[in-house]
């Protein structure tokens, strides 16, 4: 029976959540409401922001959804509302679905009661419908009426027929907007630490692989100048060769994974993929970094420099295209794979014709 009883609350909490969100149509042939207003001013409300206060008598439905909620006029509808403290003065027509932390129902009710949250007072003299509650304390007022079906699972939290019930949820509002800024307080200090965290790891992230770039190129001198003259002279070329090298490395990969005995050679394969995209990874922004200093005339300037302007320009350049909305990140892998396409397409196109060279001879 309690499992039921948590089930109810459960469906009153995204009742409440999801439908303030979503527009109420009142249903034709609605019976006549419990309270007769007078001075009826609005049809249905909607109402999200930091603090929601409806003072005007409602005719139709109140949707709300706030830090703070207080409703002093009387509604004709349905109210569903969602916040940290919810107050309910005035009286309802309807139904009322509300989840907050502090909950409290000063008026009377010709509906359902379903309510989901840390304390509920229920301080009505009438309710016509159910009242259901699902809370870690709740009180309901001497003299309370109910229609319809009490359930409320947490019988030991349930206080009732309390002489002096809480009525009004002020001194709550507070607890709510402190608890609210030191979040805001702790989200700031994170996101600093975080951003600075970021900005260092980015930055010897940045230094190590310019270093381990000029190192690669130190070591493999001959590759690399090579393979970065076929770069300039076929550019085309070399892009077309490199995706024609990853499509049928991706296609020997899943065949020797499919059959048993290829596993070993999978293993080489995979091995030999890593060092060749790290090294046309290098060779591609060596590669920038080298047709910009050209383009200033800057000839002879070693490997050190063009490695530095090339990294910094394929950073800051992707960094920038990552920031485009909707096609940024789009770009940024074109580019990328393009890059990678044009130094793995001028290395296979040298290993080529140097093997086909030494068939020749």
């Amino acid at each position: 029976m309690k499992t039921s009883f948590k089930l109810w609350g459960i469906a009153a909490v995204a009742g409440a959540i999801v439908l303030a969100f979503v527009p109420v149509v009142a249903a034709n042939g609605q019976a006549e409401p419990y309270i007769e207003l007078y001075q009826q001013q609005t049809e249905n409300v909607y109402k999200a922001d930091q603090d929601v206060s409806i003072t005007e008598d409602v005719v139709g439905d109140v949707v709300a959804a706030g830090s703070n909620i207080h409703i002093s006029a009387n509604v004709n509808g349905n109210v569903l509302v969602a916040g940290g403290t919810v107050q309910i003065d005035g009286n309802v027509g309807g139904d009322i679905a509300a989840a907050g932390g502090y909950v409290v129902v000063n008026g009377d009710v010709s509906g359902d009661i379903r309510v989901f949250g840390g304390q509920v007072f229920v301080n009505s003299k009438q309710v016509t419908g159910d009242l259901v509650v699902s809370a870690g304390k709740t009180e309901l007022a001497k003299g309370l009426s109910i229609g319809g079906i009490e359930m409320i699972p947490n019988s030991d939290s349930l206080r009732r027929d309390v002489e002096n019930p809480t009525k009004d949820v002020s001194q709550y509002r507070v607890m709510v907007g402190n608890y609210r800024d030191n979040e805001r307080k702790t989200d700031k200090k994170l996101l600093g630490k975080v951003t600075v965290g970021a900005l260092i790891f980015n930055t010897i992230m940045l230094v190590g692989t310019i270093i381990s770039a000029y190192l690669i190129l130190r070591l493999f001198p001959v590759i690399s100048e090579n393979a970065l003259v076929t770069m300039q002279k076929m550019p085309f070329q070399s892009v077309v060769a490199g995706a024609a090298t990853y499509v049928l490395g991706f296609i020997l990969a899943i065949a020797l994974a499919i059959s048993i005995i290829g596993w070993h050679l999978l293993y080489v394969l995979v091995v030999l993929g890593l060092v060749t995209v790290m090294l046309s990874n290098v060779l591609a922004t060596y590669g920038v970094g080298r047709l910009i200093l050209k383009r200033f005339n800057r000839k002879n300037t070693g490997r050190l420099q063009p490695i530095v302007v090339g990294v910094l320009t394929v950073t800051i350049g992707f960094f920038v295209l990552s920031l485009v909305p909707v096609v940024g990140e789009f770009f940024v892998f074109v580019l990328g794979a393009g890059l990678s396409c044009w130094a793995v397409g001028s290395l296979m196109m040298n290993k080529w014709n140097a093997v086909m060279g030494e068939k020749k001879k």
